[in-house]
């Protein structure tokens, strides 16, 4: 009897020590596939490893657990602007508001808000003139010129806003261009810290800027929200809906 217990372990530790084989780069693959290489490369082959060592438990138990109550994913919806050619894609639980008149930075075309603290603006401002694309591309110092357009974009937009919602200070996260077939376009992302009672709060304003070539306007999409870091499922659905802006016949990000 103790000699066929004794072969039965050898055979199941040689079966487990098998199964390492199959299942140590399984999860490895998936942490790579859903985190992506460079934080696998870092943290994520050690991470997939260790639970390689515990598969069982994620192949059966923890396999039920996460499917036994699946998140509901909520039904996305598109806005298109066909006279002024852009679209982008929200949450149709999000609510459509009532667009102010003509301000100082154009026309606000539309406004929403997510059921948290979320608010998105499409506005077009018009400008003097209109500029080609082949100006543009042939143009030595295009460069600069959307450089300028950053800056001045700063200027006229988040500064206004940041004094609109009346912030002490104001930080520029990270301003670039975007490459578009169809337009100058670039990006902007800034932290405005608003004066609170418990101390300041840092609200997020970001947007994705298009000046269409051949046409005399420029399309601003605005994101605003509190920043809050814990916030995860909000901050993805921002990073989504920011993402999904662009010009009709153009792909999104």
């Amino acid at each position: 009897m103790k000699k066929i217990i004794t072969s039965l372990l050898g055979a199941l530790i040689g079966i487990y020590f098998l199964s390492l084989l199959v299942f140590t780069p399984h999860f490895n693959w998936q942490y790579a596939k859903h985190h992506g290489f460079i934080k696998w490369l870092f943290l994520g082959e050690i991470v997939a490893t260790a639970k390689s060592a515990v598969w069982p438990y994620y192949i059966f138990i923890a396999k039920d657990a996460s499917t036994a109550q699946p998140r509901p994913e909520g039904k996305i919806a598109e806005y298109t602007d066909n006279e002024y050619g852009y679209a982008f894609q929200f949450p149709s639980d999000w609510k459509m508001l009532k667009t102010s008149p003509k301000g100082e930075a154009g026309e606000v075309r539309v406004v929403m808000k997510s059921p948290k603290s979320t608010m998105l603006m499409a506005i077009v401002g018009k400008l003097e003139e209109s500029i080609s694309k082949q100006a543009f591309v042939s143009n030595p110092n295009s460069k600069a010129i959307v450089d300028a357009m950053i800056n001045y974009t700063i200027e006229s937009v988040y500064k206004k806003t940041s004094r609109d919602v009346g912030a002490t200070r104001m930080v520029v996260g990270e301003k670039r261009a975007i490459p578009s077939e169809m337009a100058v376009k670039f990006f902007v992302s800034t932290v405005h810290f608003v004066k609170k009672e418990q101390g300041e709060l840092p609200v997020v304003v970001a947007g994705i800027h298009y000046i269409p070539f051949e046409k005399d306007y420029l399309i601003t999409f605005l994101m605003t929200s509190p920043l809050n870091p814990k916030a995860t499922d909000e901050n993805e659905t921002i990073k989504s809906v920011l993402n999904s802006f662009h010009l009709v016949g153009e792909k999104p990000l």
